[in-house]
């Protein structure tokens, strides 16, 4: 048991970095050890897509999906079945497994959502049987919501003309049958003017009882036995053009009536939101990102895991490179004041990193003091602090000081442990000193580069810059040159507010709680 653990981990860190070929390894060898296992056979086919191995990909998903039906795993129910159907497109009945998946875990939301799609491509392809049967299952589920039942009785009464009018052999009304029987008796007898006045009477009741395609449908076999019949020839001519417009009629009172029922269904649903954040995790992991926006979306309207949520909605954006979503989205979510102060340092931490994506440092600076303050080993936020304050004369009024700060002003930094013996927390994670609160809001503050900082360690020997004096002047020495020469890289100083700050994608910081 040990050992399948510690190759189930080995699995997970290769797939999580990506090393697709050693995930693949990890994972064929622990699903031929245990081969119902559904995490493990959705990761593999997961990695088959990713090794261009599609055919392969698709046969895992299949079985993936039967195992998680087995295992009442609904999650992976709805994961498998839109894997599936990102591939192949045509298998729509996947779209009502997976509303069922949704029902099972309690998210009416999620299976209203995908029944309305499920209906859809019912509408699409004329079922129009099937599709009331779709949308008579959500009337079901929300009892609550009284408009439903009315529409889903209209769209039935719509959906039964269209398909009674689709097909000469449709069920008939019971006032009609007589009249076809006549036909049928005298087909039998072979009578032939017999059967044309029998077809004739039968064909009138249709047309009066709005049955146009089966009356037409009538009349053409009238002129096949009777070709000069001058009732049935007006009729077909007239017949077709009538047709046309009672089709687009009946077809344009549907859409609308489909579309009333479905902007109904979506009045307030009564249901737990927790869920829709682990769906969220969940289809991150197996690569459905568009799919977890929409999961996370969800699970901020409320619950435990709202700031949660916020936070990993967030995340995906800035992923995307949407940083001034996610600045919204994080603004959102810190607005909401009702939980501990600590549950909103993944906030602050992903609002310092919008903001430094978006060039307004002092913004980025504050969210990350906001940090340092609640928890000072988050993640690289001392590092974040340390390289912004580092574009700052001095340390902001009111701002914290790092080792490094407090030398750059002047002060005794607090010395390093010694590379011998590393300690559990390094000067960075310090504190050494603080200014005392000033206005955050002060805008007189003066720059200087990049480099000021790191420059005005004594043991550099370099002083190019020099500390602020007591009038917090800057001034810039450049070094003496050869007679001659001069120093392309003193010429001009970078501005400090346009300088970018590049992140690599290991330095970006994103949060995953």
């Amino acid at each position: 048991m040990a050992e399948i653990n510690r190759l189930k981990e080995q699995a997970r860190s290769f797939y999580q970095k990506a090393e697709w070929e050693k995930a693949k390894r990890a994972a064929e060898q622990i699903v031929s050890i245990e081969p119902e296992d559904p995490e493990f056979n959705l990761s593999l086919a997961n990695i088959y897509l990713e090794l261009g191995e599609d055919r392969k990909g698709l046969d895992m998903y299949e079985k993936a999906l039967r195992l998680s039906e087995k295992v009442k795993d609904f999650s992976r129910v709805i994961a498998a079945s839109k894997k599936i159907l990102s591939i192949d497109k045509d298998r729509i009945e996947l779209y009502n497994k997976i509303a069922e998946g949704y029902l099972n875990l309690g998210l009416k939301s999620g299976a209203v959502r995908e029944w309305i799609r499920y209906a859809d491509q019912m509408k699409i392809r004329s079922d129009y049987t099937a599709m009331t049967a779709v949308y008579q299952r959500i009337t079901d589920i929300l009892p609550e919501n009284p408009p439903l039942k009315d529409g889903c009785q209209k769209i039935r009464q719509l959906a039964d003309l269209a398909v009674s009018d689709n097909s000469e052999n449709a069920p008939e009304p019971a006032d009609i049958v007589p009249y076809r029987r006549l036909v049928d008796v005298a087909l039998k007898m072979g009578q032939a003017r017999k059967i044309i006045e029998t077809q004739q009477s039968y064909a009138r009741v249709l047309q009066r009882r709005g049955f146009v395609r089966k009356a037409r449908a009538v009349y053409q076999k009238i002129l096949e036995r009777d070709p000069g019949n001058e009732e049935a020839l007006a009729k077909v001519l007239s017949s077709s053009e009538d047709s046309a417009l009672d089709d687009k009629k009946l077809r344009s009172e549907l859409l609308e009536a489909c579309k009333n029922y479905q902007e109904n269904s979506w009045g307030k649903i009564d249901e737990a939101y927790e869920p829709y954040y682990d769906l969220g995790i969940l289809f991150r992991q197996e690569g459905l990102k568009d799919e977890a926006i929409v999961e996370f979306q969800n699970s901020i309207k409320g619950g435990n895991r709202q700031l949660k949520g916020f936070e990993m909605l967030a995340v995906s954006f800035l992923e995307q490179g949407d940083y001034g979503l996610a600045k919204e989205v994080l603004s959102q979510g810190l607005s909401i004041r009702k939980f501990l102060d600590n549950e909103y340092v993944g906030l602050h931490y992903n609002l310092g990193v919008a903001h430094e994506q978006l060039g307004d440092f002092q913004k980025a600076l504050y969210e990350y003091e906001q940090v340092y303050v609640i928890d000072i080993t988050y993640k690289d936020v001392a590092r974040r602090l340390r390289d912004l304050e580092g574009r700052f004369k001095a340390p902001r009024p009111g701002g914290i000081i790092l080792p490094e700060q407090g030398a750059a002003a002047g002060r005794q930094p607090v010395e390093p442990a010694a590379e011998e013996a590393p300690g559990p927390a390094t000067a960075v994670e310090e504190l050494a000193e603080t200014v005392p609160a000033e206005d955050l809001s002060a805008g007189d503050e003066e720059f200087y580069p990049d480099q000021a900082a790191a420059n005005l360690n004594e043991n550099t020997g370099d002083d190019r810059y020099a500390p602020p004096d007591e009038d917090g002047d800057v001034s810039w020495q450049p070094e003496s040159l050869p007679m001659g020469e001069t120093d392309s890289e003193t010429e001009t100083e970078p501005s400090p507010e346009t300088a970018p700050i590049v992140l690599s994608r290991k330095d970006k910081g994103l949060s995953f709680l």
